[in-house]
């Protein structure tokens, strides 16, 4: 797990590069992986791994900065609204991330292999919520769509 909490991240320059807007960070991470390999037999194998992503980030304590060290005054998400800065109070975000991989391998003929591959990615992007929450997150990994990938590939040995 690491969270971190980062003051005056520049968040946004204004297009005519005269005022930028900063404001305070927090971020939760929680990196994990695993990997597990099985030989069931001298020429039959099975290998799963894993990684997985899950992070929170809430920017908080908005502020312009006029340059020559100026800032503005603090503003909230909602004083956001209705100004030049409208739309950069939507930078917090969760996303969460499961990607895994499972091979089996069969040795068919000394040399000669069959890899049957399955891949499987999973990642999530919720701008409603910023924090970590491992019961809603970790269920994220199991509901709703992904991306699968299947690969067949063969080799074999031609001795020549």
């Amino acid at each position: 797990y690491n969270a971190r909490h980062v003051e005056n991240p520049d968040l946004w320059t204004a297009e005519d590069s005269v005022s930028t807007l900063f404001a305070n960070m927090n971020q939760d991470v929680i990196p994990f992986g695993f990997t597990a390999s099985v030989m069931l037999r001298r020429n039959l194998s099975i290998q799963l791994s894993g990684e997985g992503l899950i992070s929170g980030l809430d920017y908080y304590d908005y502020r312009p900065y006029y340059g020559d060290g100026k800032y503005g005054r603090l503003v909230d998400d909602a004083e956001l609204l209705g100004s030049d800065y409208e739309g950069y109070s939507m930078f917090d975000y969760n996303w969460t991330a499961l990607n895994t991989t499972l091979l089996v391998r069969w040795e068919y003929h000394p040399g000669s292999t069959v890899y049957l591959v399955w891949t499987r990615s999973r990642p999530e992007y919720d701008p409603s919520v910023n924090d970590v929450d491992l019961s809603r997150d970790f269920d994220r990994f199991v509901s709703r769509g992904s991306s699968n990938v299947f690969l067949i590939k063969v080799s074999h040995w031609m001795n020549i």
